[in-house]
């Protein structure tokens, strides 16, 4: 990764490079002055070619006033998509999201079907609502659940619940 990789090795070039949250640290600040400079720089090369008037000279621009320059923007597609790739959307993060994911499928369905299993006083008033209104009412329940609660549900109303861990 060039943008990444630039800053990696100023840093490693440096006495206190063996310390590794210091030189996490330092890559991420270099990182963001580098693209913090880069837009400001093609933001002021932009006011100065366009010389916008108004505000409004600046809303119709054929192109964006505040923006990186190509080779910044360039750079940036390159880190996200490696990101996305390696980092986001890595198997080890995918695992425990698609059994996330399960519990939460799973609860839906099961509250959905009889909805006497909801805790407390939900199972009664959930019970009597439409069944659009139903769906949206467990849908939020289950949306404010912690992880944690979500997890000793799934364990209450299932034999088995997906290791998230």
């Amino acid at each position: 990764m060039p943008l990444v990789g630039r800053f990696v090795r100023e840093v490693l070039r440096r006495e206190d490079a063996r310390d590794r949250r210091r030189a996490f640290y330092e890559v991420n600040r270099r990182m963001i002055t580098a693209m913090v400079d880069d837009v400001v720089q093609t933001t002021l090369g932009r006011l100065e070619a366009e010389r916008p008037a108004t505000v409004d000279g600046i809303t119709l621009a054929k192109r964006p006033t505040v923006t990186f320059s190509e080779g910044m923007a360039h750079e940036l597609r390159a880190l996200r998509s490696f990101l996305f790739a390696e980092v986001y959307r890595h198997e080890r993060l995918m695992r425990p999201m698609r059994h996330a994911e399960a519990i939460v499928e799973d609860l839906f369905q099961r509250y959905s079907a009889d909805p006497s299993l909801l805790p407390g006083e939900r199972g009664l008033v959930f019970g009597k609502l439409d069944a659009g209104v139903r769906a949206r009412a467990i849908c939020d329940f289950i949306a404010g659940m912690t992880d944690r609660f979500a997890i000793a549900e799934h364990r209450r109303l299932f034999d088995v619940t997906p290791d998230l861990g």
